[in-house]
């Protein structure tokens, strides 16, 4: 199964990110690309309005805010991927400092390149925690 995973070390501690990123409807909040996000499910399914125009719908499949983690499923997207699910993690990694990891896990449809799939969820993944990370530091 195709999968695609990102990893970013940050100046601030994991309560600090977790502040900003940990709420499953928050992503607009901190990733470039998302300008709105809309609760479609009493904080349950979220539908992502993306800079460019176009529109993702996710549901939150766990969320535990003690180990700063949740995992969610793609409900619909223009990708040419099917039976995402992904998790998003913060963890502490010495004092002031924590990892953020970004991985899913997917099949990729019919007669579509692997790797460009595989490439472009973690160039999204990368250019998310690279701004968090920013945030994080202001």
């Amino acid at each position: 199964m195709p999968s695609a995973e990102v990893e970013v070390q940050m100046p601030a501690s994991a309560d600090s990110v977790w502040k900003i990123a940990g709420g499953f409807l928050s992503v607009a909040d901190w990733h470039p690309a998302v300008g709105r996000v809309d609760d479609e499910g009493k904080g349950r399914q979220r539908r992502l309005h993306l800079v460019d125009g176009g529109q993702i719908v996710e549901a939150l499949l766990q969320h535990d805010a003690a180990a700063r983690a949740y995992s969610y499923r793609l409900v619909e997207a223009p990708l040419p991927i099917e039976n995402y699910q992904a998790t998003f993690y913060v963890e502490e990694d010495g004092a002031e400092r924590c990892l953020v990891r970004w991985s899913a896990r997917f099949d990729v449809k019919e007669g579509e390149d692997v790797l460009a799939n595989e490439q472009a969820l973690e160039g999204i993944f990368e250019s998310g925690l690279q701004h968090l990370k920013q945030l994080s530091v202001a």
